[in-house]
């Protein structure tokens, strides 16, 4: 979830510093002080957009939505026109701007509802960890690329023991990277 602003790694790496914890792979910081909550209508946003991404993905995906019998030559991703039929294309903006879930029948359906599902509730799991630490004086959100095995081979256990350590959730668009949030002093922003 990068929808704020992220400040410069050189420069609130002191902050790393000052709590003696070393998290490789770093990519952005977040001062939760200066940010603001994420509203229901931001977030139904997000909840469609990553509805439309997961479609458009399953149709050009020709094994998880193809019988995998037909020759690839016959799959969705060479005909538009099929794309067209499942997702509602705005003509202004040239992107898909919603799903018709109404030309989508039997396990293509099946298959497509429960990838949206999984990732709506990942979403609303990050937005409410995010929107519980917004406007804190003394929280850090580092974002970094230690989601999925990463946190294993990077032996992720090891901060979660750290006293400043409070929570690590893994992003939903892309899980190799991760959102940690870190207590720290309030006199050192």
């Amino acid at each position: 979830m990068y929808l704020h602003e992220s400040y410069n790694i050189e420069a609130l790496n002191f902050l790393l510093d000052s709590i003696n914890i070393n998290i490789p792979q770093l990519k952005a910081f977040n001062l939760m002080k200066f940010t603001r909550k994420i509203t229901t209508e931001e977030l139904n946003e997000m909840i469609i957009e990553n509805e439309v991404a997961n479609v458009a993905a399953l149709i050009d995906d020709y094994h998880r939505w193809n019988d995998p019998r037909l020759q690839p030559t016959l799959s969705y991703e060479m005909k538009p026109s099929k794309r067209r039929r499942y997702l509602k294309y705005d003509e202004e903006t040239g992107w898909d701007e919603s799903v018709r879930w109404e030309n989508i029948h039997g396990r293509h359906r099946k298959t497509a509802k429960f990838e949206c599902k999984k990732d709506r509730k990942n979403i609303i799991k990050n937005v409410t960890t995010f929107n519980k630490y917004v406007g804190q004086d003394n929280i850090l959100r580092v974002c970094a690329r230690l989601g999925g095995f990463n946190w294993i081979y990077f032996r992720g256990d090891r901060f979660t023991k750290h006293p400043a350590f409070l929570e690590k959730i893994d992003c939903v668009g892309d899980s190799t990277f991760c959102d940690i949030y870190l207590k720290i002093s309030p006199q050192l922003i």
